[in-house]
């Protein structure tokens, strides 16, 4: 057996006993705005604007997935 493979079973029950980060708790939940137009942070009600995705589109503006 590979060192790695020796060191799965310890890096999986590490893993699933190791305690939720204190940051989750602390992140506002996403919701529809008040008009249903966008989105934003409750309870602030500043608007939540998404970044990151990996959404592409062609020269016709349709989605590349499309």
């Amino acid at each position: 057996m590979t060192r790695r493979m020796r060191l799965l079973p310890f890096l999986l029950l590490a893993l699933a006993f190791s305690p939720t980060p204190a940051w989750t708790s602390d992140m506002p939940w996403v919701a529809v705005s008040k008009d249903k137009t966008t989105f934003t942070l409750d309870p602030s009600d500043r608007p939540f604007v998404p970044w990151g995705f990996n959404y592409d589109h062609d020269g016709k503006g349709r989605l590349i997935e499309d």
